[in-house]
């Protein structure tokens, strides 16, 4: 018998399989299962588009989508696409009014503004979407790597010319979805993360000026330090800003165009070679209730602000982190305010521009105030000169062949945040499905249930067939070390009820294929043990084959349901007759060979 174990073991395939399920178990271990909404509740919204689409414009719906989302601190965001119309939406939990908010965000498109020094210089609605597009790479003129030209309302003009008016040099705020009425509470060390040689006052001075929209005060975002909440709850309270940090940089943008208004675009552009924007955490502004804002003054190197409103009620939500709404929470709590949304650490905090000393200039990008880009405006744009066509060109950090790609991806980014997250078709939402988190559990206990009760009438019905231990015990095996490795492989992705039926029924399919070998190895003139296994394994790919070609029409369905199972159930037929059929082969070439010597009688039935 050990003779027999130290043969099967030492044979390569079998070193293979173990590997692989030693493997899986690790993976297993580390990273977990990830279950989808049928075990672990929630919602499931089928997107079907009006049209097909190329990959570029799926990637485009599918990205269009999650930031729409996740800027709304929906945790746990799925959107994946099925073939090139049809796509859906995944979101944790079921509450009723949080699912309406998501479908109306996947319905609704976003809304634009353009702020310079706190005036609104273009609004959406102004943009004239059609004219928006990226100039060929080819023709970009001057040192630029990438241009996107747009056009204004005629109305829009004038407008336009007057809020950019004397403002050369100043920052473009372009903003999406921007936080109407909301507050945005950071840590110090958020705000200070990527400060580098900059003081808090240099922080806190840019987001003042990023964040502050003097035509409408009503729609002001107050931005607050958590250690400071409490206290700015207080009546007459004031809050300081001081202390170090470092700094990370990347590139800035700028606009320009002609003196003259005429026919060709206005550049606005966005990069030069000495200028780095930096990746940084906020600075700190708060705001009064009235229709001022309150001015920064500087003293003994620390940042105040007016008395700040001891009122939530105006606010209609406060915009943090997850570690530090675990540090308010209760403050709110006490003033019955519970209205919090949850953005990940990197869009809590802003990206900073700096000048060649490293001295902050501006925000350039804050995703949790909805500030996505902030091109510096040319001195011809600022003339006074009402002009309708404009072009955003920028450079990006990227050499030889990767240039092109890198300002591709720039230019399609600012594309989308002119089109205000505009999607490039139209689309249509289907019935939603909704599991509760404790239902989900209880189809997850009842998977594992049909699993167990299914590997045991394997067990039993193998044991009735050939009533020999030493072939019962390899099939268990086998079929339990398939299980292990399709749960390691489909849980890094998810595991739905559709995915855990593919997986049974791939352990089925599995046993079958066992079945076959081994009832060709036990036949008669069973002396041919090489022999007779390759006949098994001819049929085992024949059945694989035909099987497979069943199941990629389900694969390319379009339908969630369907998808799981289809995926599931292919892995098990490659990695049952690439993987785990060798090896079982092996066990019963090993097992019989001794019996083949001793009894070489043409049947090995018993």
């Amino acid at each position: 018998m050990f003779e027999t174990l130290k043969s099967i073991f030492s044979d390569r395939r079998m070193q293979v399989l173990l590997v692989i399920v030693l493997v899986s178990i690790l993976h297993i271990y580390l990273s977990g299962v990830k279950f989808g909404i049928d075990f672990a509740g929630g919602t499931r919204i089928p997107i079907v588009l009006e049209r097909s689409v190329n990959n570029a414009e799926m990637d485009m719906v599918v990205n269009v989508l999650k930031e729409r989302l996740s800027k709304f601190g929906l945790k746990e965001v799925k959107v994946k696409s099925l073939g090139d119309r049809d796509l859906y939406v995944e979101v944790s939990g079921s509450d009723t009014e949080s699912i309406a908010e998501v479908e109306r965000l996947i319905a609704t498109q976003g809304v634009f503004q353009a702020v310079v020094d706190g005036k609104v210089a273009i609004s959406g609605d102004e943009l004239i979407k059609k004219s928006i597009y990226t100039v060929p790479f080819d023709r970009v003129s001057g040192n630029a790597d990438y241009e996107v030209a747009f056009t204004i309302t005629p109305e829009a003009g004038p407008k336009f010319a007057n809020a950019v008016l004397g403002k050369a040099d100043y920052p473009l705020y372009m903003y999406l979805d921007r936080p109407s009425k909301s507050m945005i509470v950071l840590t110090r060390e958020e705000m200070l993360t990527y400060a580098g040689g900059a003081s808090p006052e240099q922080a806190l001075e840019a987001i003042d000026n990023a964040t502050r929209l003097d035509d409408y005060p009503e729609q002001h975002l107050k931005v607050v330090l958590a250690d400071d909440f409490a206290n700015m709850l207080a009546a007459n309270a004031t809050i300081p800003v001081s202390g170090p940090g470092s700094r990370v940089q990347s590139p800035e943008s700028s606009v320009s165009r002609p003196e003259t208004q005429d026919s060709r675009p206005q550049s606005i552009a966005t990069n030069n070679a000495t200028t780095n924007t930096t990746v940084s955490s906020s600075g700190l502004r708060v705001s009064s209730n009235g229709t001022e804002n309150p001015k920064l003054e500087t003293r003994n190197s620390v940042a105040t602000t007016t008395t700040a409103t001891t009122a939530l009620s105006g606010y209609s939500r406060i915009i943090t982190s997850e570690r530090t709404k675990s540090q308010i929470e209760e403050v709110a709590a006490t003033y019955n305010y519970s209205n919090f949304t949850v953005v990940n650490d990197t869009d809590i905090t802003p990206y900073y521009s700096t000048d060649a000393s490293g001295s902050i200039k501006n925000v350039d990008k804050w995703a949790a105030a909805g500030l996505l880009s902030a091109p510096i405006l040319n001195p011809g744009v600022t003339k006074g000169t009402p002009g309708l066509s404009f072009v955003i060109s920028g450079s990006v950090r990227a050499q030889g062949t990767d240039v092109y790609t890198a300002a591709q991806e720039e230019s399609k980014r600012i594309e989308n945040i002119l089109r205000g997250g505009a999607l490039p078709v139209k689309l249509s939402l289907g019935s939603k499905t909704t599991i509760p988190a404790p239902l989900g559990q209880e189809f997850l206990r009842l998977s594992m249930i049909v699993a167990v009760i299914s590997l045991a009438l394997v067990g039993l019905t193998v044991g009735i067939r050939y009533r020999m231990l030493k072939i019962v015990l390899p099939i268990l095996f086998i079929s339990l070390s398939e299980a292990v490795i399709l749960v390691a492989i489909i849980g890094s992705l998810t595991i739905d009820l559709s995915a855990m039926a593919g997986i049974i029924a791939a352990i089925g399919i599995g046993v079958d294929a066992q079945i076959v070998i081994t009832d060709q190895m036990l036949k008669k003139g069973g002396s041919d043990l090489h022999g007779n296994l390759d006949k098994a394994f001819t049929i085992i790919w024949t059945n694989v084959a035909v099987a497979t070609a069943a199941m990629v029409p389900l694969l390319f369905s379009g339908m969630i349901e369907i998808v799981g199972f289809a995926t599931s159930t292919i892995l098990g037929y490659l990695l049952g007759v690439l993987i785990s059929r060798p090896a079982y082969g092996t066990m019963l070439e090993h097992i019989f060979e001794k019996q083949i010597k001793t009894h070489d009688r043409g049947d090995l039935n018993v």
